[in-house]
């Protein structure tokens, strides 16, 4: 059986590869399920881990805002 993709096609990306190291404002948006002048908001408030500015673009360290994430459970409404 042989390989339909050709001599030079890669495979599927895995998790990590398909989600890039810095996210944009609107990539932190959707991850954080918020608007992305809330992200802007958290960031002039200094609540937002991981900002990397290149230029006058804000980025977000992926990794860095996954492990914050991890850090900060919620309480359920039951608690």
């Amino acid at each position: 059986m042989t390989d339909k993709r050709g001599a030079g096609a890669r495979a599927r990306p895995t998790a990590d590869e398909a989600v890039p190291v810095l996210l944009t404002v609107a990539e932190v948006a959707e991850l954080l399920r918020i608007s992305p002048k809330a992200v802007y908001a958290m960031n002039d408030r200094g609540q937002l881990p991981g900002v990397r500015r290149i230029g006058r673009r804000m980025r977000v360290v992926r990794a860095v805002l996954v492990d914050w994430l991890h850090q900060k459970p919620t309480r359920s409404l039951k608690e």
